[in-house]
């Protein structure tokens, strides 16, 4: 948006970017804390039940790419290759 008020005035189409009034809000950055490998073990773990076969195997995906949720769930068999 801040490009097309800019363009605007350097155009004569505006006087002035409205947006330039706005204050953006702070946003507070929190610590991330990851997984130990025994975390990762007991999470694997306890998705593999008998109930869930399929989960273990996402969930080893998950951690051993870092690919997020949606990549995740996005995924076709076609994506994969046996190399």
């Amino acid at each position: 948006m801040k490009l097309v008020f800019e363009y605007a005035i350097s155009i004569d189409a505006a006087q002035a970017n409205p947006l330039d009034r706005i204050k953006r809000p702070k946003h507070e950055r929190r610590q991330i804390k990851p997984f130990t490998a025994a975390e990762v073990r007991d999470i694997i773990d306890a998705a593999g039940d008998d109930r869930f076969p399929q989960l273990a195997a996402l969930m080893t995906i998950a951690f051993t790419t870092g690919a997020r949720t949606g990549e995740l769930f996005a995924l076709r068999w076609s994506d994969w290759s046996a190399d």
